[in-house]
């Protein structure tokens, strides 16, 4: 009877391991998204204003 409750353990314990694992993926994803805008503005920015 210990088997089973291990393997709902492991199992259990591998679903959450891979959901905290894409939500810290997606998150870090948005991060990099969020940087790149930034820069990409900022550049924008400072061409317009060599620009002018």
């Amino acid at each position: 009877p210990i088997a089973p409750n291990n393997l709902t353990f492991l199992s259990c314990s591998f679903d959450l391991y891979i959901i905290s694992y894409g939500i810290f993926s997606v998150t870090e994803m948005g991060i990099r998204l969020m940087i790149h805008a930034a820069l990409l503005t900022a550049s924008a920015h400072h061409f317009l204003l060599t620009l002018s």
